[in-house]
């Protein structure tokens, strides 16, 4: 027997078929199908199934995470799509159950909505991937800011930044710290990686501050002025400093930084003398420091006024007879009560009244002078005349007398 096919209406309704049972448990038949007609009468009734529109879901296409996707922020999207629209972790036909919030791994996801026998089913792909390597370190944590600048090791993924906070100069780039420029403490260096999915990873590292010595400037002084104030100083890490490679004085002490030196008789005979400041030891793992400051002696100049010289009525003045074995010199006379009658400016003046001469010579090259001193007299006392004899009067019978004249000089 052969179904005609015959199209049947019902409102609300789409005809979908016959079968035996009413109820449609038993044998279907579609128009046209044909089967062998039993001996008895064979009831076929019709099956029929709400009418509904196809459900059109929208594929979003492939989604990429990095270690994690989440299914509430995907809309199902679409048009004729009803509540029953949801994500799937396989197809319908393989069983696939209901699926949301977080993917984890890399996987397709199907999307399946119904509207009675009306069905659409979409599948597309996630993939999870993982956070970039942001793996680095220094070759240590703790510097002193004198050291050699550190540069990181990124065993993980190249390419990224560097970063930290106000103080701490970092090359953003390379990582490269500053240490000289930086300010001392504690900081904590960010590396951010710039891959598909980018990561962060960080180290601490403390910049100590190192103890700095300042010893001054060198010095230059005579041996007659020997005494050298100094100008030292200590920073950064130090506290107090210490005065040594001198075996002369100290004044008050040699851990007066800015206090006075006066070297010894070796020294000065030496011409030179090499002082050390040293600061204390600072706390941590940065050294004391220590810095060094070379004080020039120059040897006065060797002067002589010459031996001392007297006045007298027949040597009306005197010749000074001043020397020197300075070469390259200025020289200058000075007197107290005496008078200079020539060559005021040469070694040997003339001088015409007592009193002490004083000749300065200043070498030219190193400005150390020296001084010497000679003493005029004056002696213009006219000597007295006596005359001694036995007798002193001429008579008749004395008519000479024998003179004896004496000079005495008071």
């Amino acid at each position: 027997v052969t179904i005609v096919s015959t199209e049947y209406t019902r409102a609300g309704y789409d005809f979908i078929g016959w079968n035996t049972i009413a109820d449609g448990t038993g044998t279907t038949y579609q128009s046209s199908n044909t089967f062998s007609m039993p001996a008895a009468d064979v009831v076929l009734y019709a099956q029929w199934t709400l009418s509904c529109t196809d459900p059109v879901i929208t594929n979003p296409g492939p989604q990429v995470a990095c270690v994690s996707f989440n299914l509430d922020n995907l809309p199902i999207t679409g048009t004729n799509l009803t509540n029953n629209k949801a994500y799937y972790n396989n197809s319908q036909a393989s069983g696939g159950t209901k699926i949301s919030g977080l993917i984890t791994s890399t996987q397709t996801v199907w999307i399946y909505d119904e509207d009675g026998t009306c069905t659409d089913e979409e599948s597309f792909s996630i993939t999870i991937n993982a956070l970039d390597d942001a793996s680095l370190s220094y070759t240590g944590s703790t510097y002193c800011s004198d050291a050699s600048d550190p540069t990181p090791t990124v065993t993980g993924v190249t390419g990224g930044s560097f970063s930290s906070t106000t103080g701490l100069v970092i090359n953003a780039a390379t990582g490269v710290i500053d240490l000289s420029a930086s300010t001392a403490g504690t900081y904590t260096i960010t590396y951010t990686t710039a891959g598909t999915c980018p990561n962060s990873s960080s180290q601490s590292i403390t910049i100590n501050a190192v103890a700095t010595a300042e010893a001054g400037p060198a010095q230059t002084v005579c041996a007659d002025a020997a005494t050298v104030t100094l100008a030292g100083s200590v920073g950064g890490a130090a506290a107090s400093g210490t005065w040594s490679g001198g075996a002369g004085t100290f004044t008050p002490d040699n851990t007066s930084l800015t206090g006075t030196y006066l070297p010894t008789a070796g020294e000065i005979a030496a011409g030179s003398v090499t002082l050390i400041l040293t600061t204390d030891d600072p706390s941590g793992p940065c050294g004391t420091a220590s810095d060094t400051v070379v004080i020039t002696i120059n040897a006065n100049s060797t002067v002589s006024a010459g031996p001392n010289k007297i006045i007298t009525c027949r040597d009306e003045t005197v010749v000074l007879n001043g020397s020197t074995n300075t070469e390259n010199y200025t020289m200058e006379w000075s007197t107290d009560t005496g008078v200079f009658v020539s060559g005021e400016n040469t070694l040997t003046p003339a001088v015409s009244e007592s009193g002490t001469y004083t000749l300065t010579i200043t070498d030219k090259n190193t400005g150390c002078s020296n001084s010497s001193s000679v003493v005029v007299t004056k002696d213009i006392s006219k000597p007295n005349a006596i005359i001694l004899s036995e007798t002193t009067v001429l008579t008749c019978e004395t008519t000479s007398i024998e003179l004896d004249l004496s000079l005495i000089h008071i």
